[in-house]
């Protein structure tokens, strides 16, 4: 039997073990100091943000009243035009006017403030719906995106102009021969437009969502998009405004919230982010989430027997507010759940510039059912009042289990 003896270790040997142990000893350090640079830097652009959005909030201020004193003083010239005009039956409209406020006297409670007719504010807001045929509200387009490891490094881009979205529309699919219309849309790279644009200085936004992610997938919501000099006068943005030249559709007045469904991790999640100039990039443009929650079906609690559900699928009730201000909310439930996942990001930036809605989707499957907005005027508190009256069917809730990214 040949006997075995330990070969004495070489300088080389002992070079090599010392370089490969040294290198994963760097590697280790590099990940770390990665990480810890990479947490520096997102409190970093948070502060930034924050920063920026009380500036914003002062600059769109001065705007305000600037608009507001070209209103007045607009007014006032056209009833000087007008008085010049129409001397010569002053007095009879004085008499008409006097009239009239006599017969409102006695007709009482008719003009009463604390008896408002709900029906005129209703007339007020603006619907639409993705399903109504006989008026296409919506527009569409081909979908490129790039999911890279890096969320911020994520690219969304559209492949060909927009086109109406009718009747005629080639992705609607019916479960069964005997539906009448279709059963849903089919989002999958694809993005949907609001053919309007929203004007966020007078107008707020309501937006209602119904739509399934079958496995891996995920719907990305823009309530503010487009924020360029397409649809906006070029004073309206500050000097250090980028990314606002015609037909740019990310900004840093871009809001994005994503809805996903992982079967990784079989979990959803709801994300609220941004976009941001990266000082470190030459300014590339970059997108940035600061907070993301794990979406609870409280479905399966209310069932008697949680075996039922189909993991591969989730169904989605969204409901998401925007009054042009730094905080957008949202109210998801899942499965047709009668409680509500309620979620709130506070780091936009206010916005008094027209945008647009724009609904994107990626992944296996994104099936939209319908789509329901209002838009509304957010300065009007009786309308925000029936607006949040018309969200809340339960007691809102703060979120307190938020991670902040």
């Amino acid at each position: 039997m040949k006997e075995y003896k330990e070969q004495p270790t070489t300088n080389e040997q002992m070079k090599n073990f010392e370089e490969n142990n040294s290198k994963e000893i760097n590697d280790l350090k590099k990940d770390k100091y990665l990480r810890d640079d990479d947490l520096i830097r997102s409190e970093e652009i948070f502060m930034n943000i924050k920063n920026e959005i009380e500036n914003t909030k002062k600059r769109n201020e001065l705007f305000r009243d600037k608009k507001l004193m070209k209103t007045t003083n607009n007014n006032i010239h056209q009833n000087i035009i007008g008085n010049d005009i129409n001397s010569k039956s002053s007095d009879l409209n004085q008499y008409n006017n006097k009239t009239q406020i006599k017969e409102n006297q006695d007709n009482g409670t008719k003009n009463n403030n604390n008896n408002i007719n709900q029906d005129d504010y209703i007339n007020e807001i603006e619907e639409f719906s993705l399903t109504d045929d006989n008026n296409p509200f919506f527009e569409y387009s081909s979908l490129n995106f790039k999911d890279n490891k890096s969320d911020e490094q994520q690219q969304v881009s559209l492949k060909k102009n927009w086109k109406v979205l009718d009747k005629n529309f080639p992705f609607l699919y019916q479960i069964s021969d005997n539906s009448s219309g279709y059963e849903y849309l089919e989002l999958n790279k694809l993005s949907l437009r609001y053919i309007k644009e929203i004007d966020y200085d007078e107008m707020g936004l309501e937006l209602k969502l119904n739509f399934k992610l079958i496995e891996s997938s995920q719907i990305l919501i823009f309530t503010r998009c487009f924020v360029n000099k397409d649809i906006n006068d070029s004073e309206m943005f500050d000097d250090n405004s980028r990314n606002i030249e015609k037909k740019d559709m990310f900004n840093k007045y871009t809001s994005l919230i994503k809805i996903i469904k992982d079967m990784k991790t079989r979990r959803c999640n709801i994300t609220f982010g941004t976009f941001y100039n990266d000082i470190y990039q030459n300014n590339k443009l970059c997108y940035k989430f600061f907070l993301k929650r794990q979406l609870i079906d409280y479905s399966e609690l209310e069932k008697n027997d949680a075996n039922e559900s189909d993991d591969t699928e989730s169904e989605f009730n969204a409901i998401i507010n925007d009054l042009g201000d730094e905080t957008i909310t949202a109210r998801i439930s899942m499965n047709n759940s009668k409680k509500s996942n309620d979620v709130s990001g506070s780091f936009f930036l206010p916005l008094n510039k027209k945008a647009q809605l724009m609904i994107c989707g990626v992944g296996q499957s994104v099936r939209i059912k319908d789509i329901k907005g209002k838009i509304f005027n957010k300065r009007n508190e009786h309308i925000r009042n029936l607006i949040k009256f018309e969200n809340e069917n339960s007691t809102p809730k703060n979120c307190e289990c938020c991670n902040i990214m």
